[in-house]
């Protein structure tokens, strides 16, 4: 039974027609306190059954998934025409501990090399050093302020996250909020309990926007940008689909 997977192109109600990759929930972290609740992205709607079926087995080692992981987007990259290449999402369920040992980050670089297109992803894996995932793959430090339940976290497990993610140098961040420490607003403010200045998810603020129009969530726009963090209302994942 294999536990991951490729999409060439997804009919994912908020990646849009763009490329993506799962892996099993064992190469989670830990750190996750969405992974065994229902407010996880990937374990909404039709999604579930994607995850599901690649986390069947339990016992899967995770370096060994990773490694797969790397085979299945160096293969991707390379039945790919550079004219039909698209953004490609990494981990929609998933995660990766260790890019750089795994091969993930290579695998990265050939896409991106061979196909001219970009790469990004959010990691839970935040004591992992942003430097292992290398400069072809932009990825975000994933900061749960909620609970699995919905509940905001304390302003102290917050920061915690933040700080530990500041520590392995990432410079961009994903913050998943309980709705009501959401500001509905298109423009950039700050968050109380991460102290980081933020923008909201354009899919949440108007679902027909998609991952392949917008690139708000990568390094390079967010420094331009003068932000440092996305936020994803955590109740987003209820409208997706494969």
């Amino acid at each position: 039974m294999p536990e991951v997977t490729t999409v060439r192109q997804t009919k994912n109600q908020k990646l849009g027609p763009i490329s993506c990759t799962w892996q099993s929930f064992n190469t989670c972290s830990s750190l996750c306190s969405q992974m065994i609740g229902e407010t996880c992205y990937a374990m909404r709607g039709v999604c579930r059954w994607v995850t599901n079926r690649l986390s069947k087995n339990k016992d899967a080692d995770p370096l060994t998934v990773n490694k797969e992981h790397a085979d299945q987007i160096t293969a991707l990259a390379y039945s790919l025409r550079r004219i039909d290449a698209t953004k490609l999402r990494l981990n929609v369920s998933g995660d990766s501990q260790w890019p750089d040992q795994s091969g993930e980050a290579a695998a990265c670089k050939v896409f991106a090399l061979r196909t001219g297109a970009k790469v990004f992803t959010y990691t839970h894996w935040i004591t992992t050093p942003r430097s292992k995932w290398g400069k072809y793959v932009s990825v975000l430090a994933s900061i749960d302020c909620a609970d699995r339940f919905g509940n905001p976290k304390s302003r102290a497990e917050i920061q915690t996250q933040v700080k530990q993610a500041k520590r392995s140098r990432y410079k961009g961040f994903a913050l998943a909020l309980p709705e009501v420490d959401v500001i509905n607003t298109p423009g950039i403010y700050r968050h109380k309990a991460s102290g980081l200045k933020v923008l909201n998810c354009r899919h949440d603020l108007n679902p027909t926007i998609t991952c392949r129009e917008c690139d708000l969530c990568e390094e390079s726009t967010m420094q331009r940008g003068g932000y440092q963090a996305i936020a994803f209302v955590q109740k987003h994942a209820k409208r997706e689909a494969i």
